[in-house]
């Protein structure tokens, strides 16, 4: 599988002072659409015939986030998460849930 998306995010600064106005902690959602790209293959032998399958579908899909960034030194933080992905209409059901932990370093 794999996705070509944009997402949209927008973040909520929380715990500002004075030595750090941006704040310290930024809870985050956001949601965003793309398109995810499937392959399935399978190769098998049946009556010592060799066999292949292969299909590929394109297919548009959305994605759900939301967590919390915990920036305690000015340009380090760490953040964590949970993302849905939901792909409509292959030709096999897909349906995903993230569990994203995470460094970030903001220049």
């Amino acid at each position: 599988m794999a996705a070509i998306g944009l997402n949209g995010l927008y973040r909520f600064p929380l715990a500002r002072r004075a030595e750090f106005p941006p704040g310290r902690l930024h809870p985050y959602a956001g949601v965003g659409l793309g398109a995810f790209i499937a392959r399935f293959e399978t190769r098998m032998t049946a009556l010592d015939v060799a066999t292949h399958f292969a299909d590929t579908d394109v297919r548009v899909g959305a994605q759900a986030l939301a967590g919390v960034t915990f920036t305690p030194i000015s340009d380090v933080g760490t953040r964590g998460g949970l993302a849905t992905i939901q792909i409509d209409k292959l030709q096999f059901g897909l349906t995903t849930h993230m569990l994203q932990v995470g460094i970030a370093y903001h220049w």
